[in-house]
């Protein structure tokens, strides 16, 4: 993933406020990042390096941390997609991928609609360290999309002054999803869904992950 046309300039009011919330309870304006696998982490990961800013990888925030928290999430369709044509461009199928499925890997000809039909929700839910975005987005502070990455470092006073090469693209070659599929997906990861549409939400709304206002 990275910069687009579709890149935001300058953070929504209600993330600013929530930022200098939490700014102010921590008493730093620090940031930490955890990356959601399948969300621009890898390229974000650049910008971090470049900036200096710590970067847990992989792994959660957790429930003390001094520093904002911060994360990339994305429509979690579009993200369980992203996996798939992912993992099925590699040449052996990881130990995750379900048993009976993986004859698909080296058959091209198998489209991705129909591995998804093929899979049900205990396999959809198995992948490590995909995971879901509950999961992932658990002590975080402020979630964005890859568009608001730029504002974001920017209102921290990080300006971006290079672009920087994609990293693990998925290969797209068994074509795309239907929209059965779409809403098959979108029935598993219905509380992800639910975090995605308040991260992108341009007014102030309540956070799924506590059921409250965040500010």
């Amino acid at each position: 993933m990275k910069i687009t046309a579709k890149t935001i300039d300058k953070l929504i009011p209600w993330k600013i406020k929530l930022i200098e919330k939490i700014k102010q309870e921590k008493g730093t304006d620090k940031l930490v990042f955890t990356h959601i696998p399948k969300c621009g982490g890898s390229y974000a990961g650049q910008l971090l390096l470049h900036f200096n800013i710590q970067n847990n990888k992989h792994k959660r925030a957790i429930d003390i941390e001094p520093k904002t928290t911060f994360t990339i999430i994305r429509d979690p369709v579009e993200r369980f997609e992203s996996l798939l044509n992912y993992r099925l461009g590699k040449n052996n199928p990881r130990k995750d991928f379900p048993k009976r499925l993986r004859y698909v890997h080296h058959n091209n000809t198998i489209t991705l609609d129909a591995i998804v039909q093929e899979m049900n929700q205990q396999e959809m839910l198995k992948f490590v360290p995909y995971r879901d975005l509950v999961y992932w987005t658990k002590n975080i502070d402020i979630l964005i999309s890859i568009d608001e990455l730029p504002a974001l470092l920017k209102y921290f006073g990080f300006i971006i002054t290079k672009q920087y090469k994609n990293q693990n693209v998925s290969i797209k070659n068994r074509g795309t999803l239907s929209p059965k599929s779409k809403n098959k997906v979108h029935n598993v990861f219905k509380k992800d869904i639910a975090i995605w549409k308040y991260c992108i939400s341009s007014s102030l709304t309540t956070d799924p992950r506590h059921n409250r206002l965040p500010i």
